[in-house]
């Protein structure tokens, strides 16, 4: 969200601290958590902190499905958007009311393949908070491009049951870049306290999760608690076993982040709040603590912002501090950091195969994960460049090495991985985009303007005007562009349409290799 002009002069200050980066561990084992006094190895997920997320009405219990969304800002949010698009049209015909999108048990997201899950989620949830069920909902229509003012400024019409304005909040979020770039000049930026990762997070709350309209949608039925209750918390997503007045209505959602101190995977999700025995932390710039000695660990850790797991997930090393949280589990190091999860694993595989392997899900007829990968790197192993890189150069292109790297096996591995196990695993990347023109996706949304745009306004470094090239050139962070409270970062209406018309087209490619995976063919 921030350009590469604003963090430069920080970067080679980060250097040292990424550069020992390496692809995750590929070994999936349970393991136990810290304690003060003996070593820290990473900790697992357990699902049986939660009720059983098959238990949704209208699924398939012998089915478990794994979606993993990789990072990489806004091209990977759009992409994954136009993915989950694609699953929601794949129908079941063992299932009449369902799709493949509906089957979803779980999602491990990273980074910007977070901002699309988090679109679905926040949808959903509103669809069903203000129509009483989900019967009906359609990931399709949430999304949908519309002419409504965004952010909208006037009390949501009684009709209305999701922010309308979600398509374009996945083209970038609200900046202050002005202000931004003040506050770099204080000094107090210089002495620990800066405050931007604050503001990221509400962004993301405000808009990713739909807060500013949901709060407005609350007041408008008279909601005298508006302004809390329109933040969704990890407790709209996860149900404990113990509890036994609530159902599971969503599928389960971990956005990894990273660990700031060792670089382990944290699965946000309230079982790894509690493991960390988090007691406090920032929400939309406030201070929250768990009061009286935390008598309910768990109960605090349900009541945690999901806004926060996304922004922890996405926070990007350089371009903001990483978010702070309390923790009473060791007396003499009473804080964590986490930071953008793609530092550990920018695919949220690890996560995936953990859930698939847990002992809930190893008894399943049909395991299978789809990995949507937005990766943008690298093709070839040869340059036109006679001259050496630079110093600089090298030192911005160490930070990109680990998820090269890692790219270059990581089929090979989770292939593996999957023949082992017992799992079927689907790819969803711009791979699939190698042989497509502009006319193959235009059944998917892409249109005539969007064309002649694309073609007259390429992304800097695309070097072939394709669909393929210009959708990996499309950056991570975005352009800068003028909107309705002052400067913006978001990518221009004909990059979310191609990359979304992307993200359908490849998944209608690959329909016939989904239903067979689950047993639908």
């Amino acid at each position: 969200m921030y350009s590469f002009a604003k963090v430069f002069p920080v970067i080679v200050c980060g250097i040292l601290a990424l550069a020992g980066c390496a692809p995750p561990q590929y070994e999936i084992s349970l393991i136990h958590p810290y304690r003060e006094g003996r070593p820290f190895e990473e900790c697992s997920i357990d699902l049986g902190f939660y009720k059983p997320v098959q238990q949704r009405p209208g699924q398939d219990p012998n089915i478990v499905l794994v979606v993993a969304a990789s990072g990489g800002g806004y091209r990977a949010a759009n992409f994954a958007a136009g993915a989950l698009l694609g699953l929601e049209e794949i129908q079941s015909r063992y299932l009449p009311a369902g799709n493949v999108l509906s089957e979803v048990d779980y999602f491990s997201s990273v980074s910007g393949g977070g901002f699309a899950v988090g679109a679905y989620f926040s949808t959903l949830l509103d669809y069903r908070r203000f129509n009483g069920t989900t019967k009906g909902y359609s990931f399709a229509a949430a999304i949908a491009p519309t002419t409504s003012a965004c952010p909208c400024k006037h009390s949501p019409p009684p009709q209305q049951k999701s922010d309308p304005c979600v398509r374009r909040h996945l083209q970038g979020l609200y900046s202050d870049f002005i202000g931004d770039f003040l506050r770099t000049l204080l000094p107090w930026n210089h002495l620990g306290f800066d405050d931007r990762n604050l503001r990221f997070e509400k962004a993301i709350d405000d808009d990713t999760l739909s807060y500013r309209w949901r709060r407005k949608k609350l007041e408008s039925l008279q909601d005298p608690n508006a302004d809390k209750n329109a933040a969704l918390t990890l407790a709209d997503v996860f149900v404990r076993a113990d509890d036994p007045g609530r159902q599971v209505v969503m599928p389960y959602w971990f956005a990894n982040a990273a660990v700031y101190q060792n670089a382990v995977i944290f699965p946000f999700s309230p079982e790894h709040l509690r493991l960390y025995e988090a007691t406090g932390y920032y929400h939309r710039g406030r201070k929250k603590i768990c009061e009286h000695n935390c008598p309910d660990l768990n109960d605090f850790a349900l009541n945690t912002p999901l806004s926060l797991a996304v922004a922890s997930s996405a926070n990007f090393p350089i371009a903001m501090p990483p978010l702070r949280f309390a923790s009473k589990m060791d007396a003499n190091n009473r804080y964590f950091y986490l930071f953008d999860g793609g530092i550990a694993d920018n695919l949220g595989v690890i996560t995936a195969f953990r859930l698939l392997e847990d002992k809930i899900n190893e008894n399943a007829l049909a395991r299978v994960l789809i990995v949507i990968d937005s990766y943008q790197g690298g093709l070839i192993p040869f340059t036109e460049e006679k001259k050496a890189p630079s110093e600089a150069r090298t030192a911005v292109r160490i930070m990109e090495t680990g998820l090269d790297s890692w790219r270059t096996r990581y089929r090979e591995v989770i292939n593996r991985l999957c023949e082992q196990k017992n799992i079927k695993p689907i790819y969803i990347s711009f791979d699939d985009l190698v042989d497509a023109d502009f006319n193959d996706l235009c059944p998917f949304g892409l249109n005539e303007q969007d064309k002649n745009d694309l073609l007259a306004h390429k992304p800097r470094g695309c070097p072939k005007a394709t669909p393929f090239y210009i959708a990996r050139s499309i950056s991570m962070t975005s352009p800068v562009f003028w909107g309705p409270k002052g400067l913006e970062y978001r990518i221009p209406d004909s990059q979310q349409n191609l990359l979304i018309a992307a993200g359908r087209y490849v998944v209608s490619k690959k329909q016939g290799e989904i239903l067979a995976a689950l047993g639908w063919n």
